[in-house]
């Protein structure tokens, strides 16, 4: 993606800008007004720089430091009226405490008068005058004026420094747009440029970096600004973010699940696969599927088919703590899984009854037919004997 250098000329580029006095300028805003659609983007980076000018100034009054300098001074107060009257130990603690915190109120108020006496003397202004805390309050003094000794209006100034400050995420963007529409005149609406940027770029599924750079898309948009008033913009705008709260809304809400446990039928063969609360395959039944390896296999295909994802948990009963998988379905497919189950079970029952029908050789054969698979105790130990693949989970952790 471009930069601000390789698009804007060496004359935009002076250092100048955030780090001259503010009277000087106001002085150069002054100058440059005179030409404002010529001199525009000069007029957006002398606001930058003003915004620059008292950056720490809105960081400490409008951020957490001027709030923990008046908390320090409320708690000042408390401890003068919490003097221990006696005992060594809670005097000493007394006394570190207030210690502590006329150092931190000392500390903030040199930070306070470096703010101020900065502010001062880049006003050039003398002790008496009130002093500005933030850019706004600056703007309200109404020193910044255009060439012809007019005040320029507080809302228009922040529309300047907003542009001017977006200029370096996407200059091209910015220094394109003259070529098809007036820039001044329209500041308004070029100030919500970076909501349009964005929610054009999710309507046309295309990044935001080759967006601002695509000269098709830069034109389209001058005709959308010029074409629109500012509540035309703000209509469309909220379209798009209604649509993305909608979207948001419905990311937030996790498909309603039901649990799989499977349990280790070989020492305990009288448990059911369970669908939550219920049996999804009674121990019969899936004792006479395990001695299938058809069935088998169809089994864990279903599994695969509607999984959602898989952990393992500990868990103990009345023997020896053992590690069990959970598998998880989506609970609007659990209607699909039971019927394909019990399709499943029915098939497997009409085969069983089949070769009950064929004679049996010996014992020794009806004795391998009929026994419990414990004598494979490590197949049972499900994600091993059906196969199943680990699993990415919600969080980006590996299941089975």
């Amino acid at each position: 993606m471009k930069q601000f250098d390789d698009v804007f000329p060496k004359e935009y580029k002076s250092p100048s800008y955030p780090t001259q006095r503010i009277s000087q300028l106001e002085d150069l805003f002054k100058i440059e007004s005179e030409q404002p659609e010529k001199r525009f983007f000069h007029l957006c980076l002398i606001m930058d720089g003003l915004r620059l000018r008292f950056y720490n100034a809105d960081e400490f009054y409008k951020g957490k430091g001027h709030k923990t300098y008046q908390r320090l001074l409320e708690r000042k107060i408390d401890l003068k009226r919490q003097k221990p009257a006696s005992g060594m130990a809670p005097i000493r603690e007394w006394e570190k405490e207030t210690q502590e915190i006329a150092t931190r109120i000392a500390n903030l108020e040199e930070h306070k008068k470096k703010i101020l006496d900065q502010i001062q003397a880049e006003l050039d202004v003398d002790e008496a005058f009130e002093l500005p805390k933030s850019l706004a309050e600056y703007l309200g003094l109404k020193r910044l004026k255009y060439h012809d000794g007019s005040v320029v209006p507080k809302r228009k100034a922040l529309e300047l420094q907003k542009i001017g400050a977006d200029m370096e995420t996407w200059p091209y963007l910015y220094y394109s747009l003259p070529r098809h529409m007036s820039m001044f005149d329209q500041a308004d609406k070029l100030a919500n440029i970076p909501k349009i940027v964005k929610a054009d770029a999710l309507d046309r599924g295309r990044r935001i970096e080759e967006l601002v750079e695509d000269d098709a898309y830069v034109e389209e948009l001058a005709q959308f600004l010029t074409g629109n008033d500012c509540e035309g913009i703000k209509t469309y705008i909220a379209g798009h973010r209604e649509e993305r709260d909608k979207a948001r809304e419905a990311a937030k809400k996790r498909p309603r699940v039901e649990r799989i446990q499977e349990y280790v039928l070989a020492e305990y063969p009288d448990r059911s696969l369970m669908l939550g609360s219920e049996v999804l395959i009674a121990p019969t039944d899936f004792l006479q599927i395990l001695r299938s390896e058809k069935y088998r296999k169809e089994l864990t295909a279903l599994f695969k088919r509607y999984v959602i994802k898989g952990s393992r948990s500990s868990r103990q009963d009345e023997g020896p703590r053992r590690s069990i998988l959970e598998l998880v379905v989506d609970g609007d497919r659990v209607p699909d899984l039971k019927c394909a189950v019990a399709e499943l079970i029915e098939n497997s029952k009409a085969e069983a009854e089949h070769e009950a029908k064929v004679e049996v050789p010996n014992g020794g054969a009806e004795a391998a037919l009929i026994r419990s698979p414990s004598h494979s105790r490590k197949d049972l130990f499900f994600g091993e004997y059906w196969g199943i693949d680990p699993i990415r989970d919600d969080e980006g952790g590996e299941g089975y």
